[in-house]
């Protein structure tokens, strides 16, 4: 849905550029070339703004990352699900622990730690949500 109003922002700056700037090509005048100019440097303008846009909505996931404090446990990784209870960490509300086939809810929670073992019940993954 965001991705369609930012569409159509560009078509309606697209459509008055249209109606300031006609442009035929049939007629030869020195304003036709300084008229596409202009258009072209609309059009750049106007796609770096949107990649601009884009670029935000990506650096903002990015930046929440690491909001349930995964990076601090890495050192879990590879070892067995005793290690987990002895770092500390107990399941609940902000620690899942997941073994393969286990059934897990679908509700994205950034502040709620995720994880995985593999089938010989070693951590494999760490991850928020």
């Amino acid at each position: 849905m965001k991705g369609d109003r930012g569409w159509r922002r560009v078509q309606v700056l697209l459509s008055v550029a249209e109606r300031q700037m006609p442009f035929n090509p049939q007629v030869t005048h020195p304003q036709n070339a300084v008229r596409r100019t202009r258009r072209r440097v609309l059009l750049i303008l106007l796609l770096v703004v949107c990649a601009g846009v884009a670029l935000v909505g990506c650096r903002d996931e990015a930046s929440a990352g690491d909001t349930c404090g995964a990076g601090r446990h890495q050192a879990l990784i590879g070892q067995d699900r005793a290690a987990i209870a002895e770092a500390g960490l107990e399941a609940g509300t902000k620690l899942r622990i997941l073994g393969p086939g286990d059934m897990a809810t679908m509700d994205h929670r950034p502040d709620r730690l995720n994880i995985d073992l593999d089938a010989e019940g070693q951590v494999i993954r760490l991850r928020c949500g």
